[in-house]
């Protein structure tokens, strides 16, 4: 059998083979699987943040509040980035395939893109795709961390075949909430579970 290299520029082992057919290695179309969640999940974070900002900074007016959301630049910008590049990346998939269009919603659209990653994973674009998620989770981390105390490493993902680092971050606004513990590939866990990573 033949076998070609993973074109994604972020792949751990550069020399790191596939089958013949396929341009993202397994370990790679599994990261991005997990990448696919997590810009869902912090799309939505992103507009907390925006709540967030807008209860932080209210004025009053007259006996009331200034009512609206507090627009943060790079906030806004993001939450712009991801639906525009999932919106177009699900459009080819949708075009090519011949598959139905999914209604303009993050959460739907990674839905539909992870379903077809296998078909992804065999695309000449496919390195293309793997980078751009991954720049679009960096921006979001960026985005949702400003107001964090910095990172504590913790260890290694014990998720098979991830081993990426593992760090917790607090959040300095809200002192009361939980930790967030989660490694560099989007693999999350709970405030318990950080002695058994740390072992």
């Amino acid at each position: 059998m033949s076998h070609r290299l993973c074109t994604s520029p972020r792949c751990s082992v550069q020399a790191r083979a596939t089958v013949s057919v396929r341009n993202l290695c397994q370990p790679c179309t599994n990261q991005v699987a997990d990448v696919l969640t997590e810009i869902a999940d912090h799309y939505e974070e992103c507009a907390h943040e925006l709540r967030l900002g807008h209860r932080r900074t209210g004025e009053r007016v007259r006996g009331g509040m200034i009512t609206g959301i507090r627009l943060s630049d790079a906030t806004v910008d993001v939450r712009a980035d991801i639906l525009t590049i999932v919106s177009s990346w699900t459009a080819m998939v949708v075009h090519e395939r011949g598959l139905p269009t999914p209604k303009r919603d993050v959460h739907a659209m990674t839905g539909l893109l992870r379903r077809n990653l296998d078909w992804l994973a065999e695309h000449p674009a496919a390195g293309d795709f793997a980078d751009e998620m991954a720049d679009l989770l960096a921006s979001a981390h960026a985005v949702i961390n400003s107001d964090r105390a910095p990172r504590l490493h913790l260890g290694f993902c014990p998720q098979p075949g991830c081993q990426r680092p593992v760090h917790a971050t607090v959040q300095i606004r809200d002192r009361s909430a939980r930790p967030l513990i989660k490694c560099e590939s989007g693999h999350r866990y709970e405030a318990d579970q950080w002695r058994e990573i740390a072992a």
